[in-house]
């Protein structure tokens, strides 16, 4: 019987990340992503607008939420135009315009889901329709998060003050919970994330999997966040100016190394997933195997470019060998 190899768990790492360094390339993956953020930005905002419009928002409650949750100069850009939306609209045209504005704004999650696909090692599905059908639905779970958050928020300490009444259950910690506002900013992030690593791309890993890159990629909109908000008002002020050359560059790049965040979770969890999952002598095989995949040969399958573990080219050896 053939005697089970050991590895030491760097050493595993090490080969965790030769298996997975093909599909790495987070900046342009990220550059992707901002492109089409982009393009559907006016539909996303009009989406979020749409959203508050359903609650008895005030627009300067909503902009000053605003403000500490975006970079100044992103903030400038953004909170003028939900306002001044908020302050015109009406609940009557809100079901017209959040169904016509959902559907450009799902190609953002059309084009995540084509990414976390690549990263993931998963074999895209065919189906045109069903995968613009799969984001728009997806993209309807996201804006129903937002509303039961926001009903939170405005509803919540109320809620909880009656059911103490009638539990006679001390909630007073839950009441606390939610006047922090950050916190439960934090808890809908993290679970807006869990819910994009787990279900948005088609792999049918637990929920549980996803939880390291949800973790980085909190820690990684926290830390960028502030540290752009430093680098513009007291390091560089004069590269935001209010040119709207200067404010352009701001959103673009902030949304950028956002992306490359919001990947660099998908990564991690592909890391870990591979180092819990994969065994030392299956680990080792698909090593070797990747390095033998470099010619064609006359019986190359089609099919075995979806392995997760198979990069170039293929070049005839036997399984022997190793």
């Amino acid at each position: 019987m053939r005697q089970k190899t050991k590895m030491d768990p760097l050493k595993k790492f090490i080969y965790v990340l030769r298996l997975n360094s093909g599909q790495g390339h987070l900046t342009s993956y990220a550059a992707e992503l901002t492109f089409y953020i982009l393009l559907a930005i006016i539909p996303l905002l009009l989406v979020f607008t749409n959203v508050l419009a359903l609650l008895p928002t005030n627009p300067q409650e909503v902009a000053v939420t605003l403000k500490n949750i975006l970079p100044s100069e992103v903030a400038q850009v953004v909170i003028p135009i939900v306002v001044s939306y908020l302050n015109h609209t009406s609940t009557g045209a809100f079901s017209l315009g959040l169904v016509f504005s959902l559907w450009p704004a799902s190609q953002v999650f059309n084009t995540l889901q084509r990414v976390f696909h690549r990263i993931y090692k998963i074999e895209r599905s065919k189906n045109f329709m069903f995968q613009r059908l799969f984001a728009y639905l997806f993209t309807w779970l996201i804006v129903m998060v937002a509303l039961i958050t926001s009903f939170i928020f405005m509803f919540g300490e109320y809620l909880i003050t009656q059911l103490n009444q009638y539990l006679l259950i001390n909630l007073n910690i839950v009441i606390t919970l939610i006047q922090q506002g950050w916190f439960l900013a934090s808890l809908v992030l993290f679970i807006c994330l869990v819910l994009l690593y787990t279900y948005l791309p088609n792999n049918h890993r637990r929920w549980v999997d996803s939880i390291p890159g949800a973790v980085l990629a909190m820690i990684g909109f926290t830390l960028i966040s502030r540290l752009f908000d430093l680098y513009i008002n007291h390091f560089n002020p004069s590269a935001s100016s209010n040119t709207a050359l200067g404010v352009g560059i701001v959103i673009l790049m902030w949304l950028y190394f956002n992306g490359i965040v919001l990947l660099a979770g998908a990564y991690v969890n592909v890391l870990v997933f591979d180092f819990k999952h994969i065994s030392s002598d299956e680990l080792l095989y698909r090593v070797k195997q990747q390095k033998k995949f470099q010619v064609h040969s006359i019986d190359f399958d089609p099919q075995w470019q979806y392995r997760p573990y198979l990069t170039g080219k293929l070049t005839p050896c036997d399984k022997k060998e190793f």
